[in-house]
């Protein structure tokens, strides 16, 4: 049986499944016409010949390479007020130290490989979602370590594991258009 809030969000979710449904055709169209796919059954399929080119994929693919910025950065500006003598200087270096932090965790992040896909997704679907959260990965790394023998004589080398960390920070991922369900209304 499902608790009293999950029910809720199901029912919800059906009442917005035809309008998903909806949204969901509409993309495949702007995708299909993306990969240069046609419909057989079109009035112009009778007349033309089959070959189409990719014409919209090189457009978007052009206007994407235009947008992209391999060096994304955010500039920061201290909130306009007044300001006593020194508090100026304070919040110039916050704001300073806010823009350094954005640029490390892009960089941590790896943003720029996602920033193509997340693109593409708007320029052909109209619109783009992206997830964060946070992400912690780990993994054993084998190293060897001295083991001293008996009576500490005839040391010898043993192979321990220890739990190295690979990543610990914020992460970005785009979902696909198709994935996500909104109440458009």
């Amino acid at each position: 049986t499902l608790s009293k809030a999950a029910s809720s969000a199901l029912k919800d979710l059906d009442e917005l499944r035809s309008q998903h449904d909806k949204w969901i055709d509409d993309v495949k169209k702007c995708e299909d016409a993306y990969q240069g796919i046609y419909k057989r059954t079109a009035e112009m399929a009778k007349w033309t010949h089959k070959l189409t080119p990719r014409y919209v994929q090189h457009i978007v693919e052009t206007d994407i390479a235009a947008m992209l910025d391999d060096d994304l950065k955010f500039q920061v500006e201290a909130r306009p007020k007044m300001y006593e003598a020194n508090e100026w200087q304070t919040a110039a270096a916050g704001a300073k130290a806010m823009e350094m932090l954005l640029g490390w965790q892009l960089d941590q992040d790896r943003f720029t490989e996602k920033q193509p896909d997340l693109l593409r997704q708007e320029r052909v679907g109209g619109i783009a979602w992206t997830k964060v959260y946070w992400h912690h990965s780990e993994r054993l790394k084998k190293k060897l370590t001295r083991v001293s023998g008996p009576f500490g004589l005839f040391p010898r080398l043993e192979e321990t594991e220890d739990v190295e960390t690979l990543f610990d920070g914020h992460c970005t991922q785009v979902c696909n258009n198709r994935d996500v369900v909104w109440d458009m209304g």
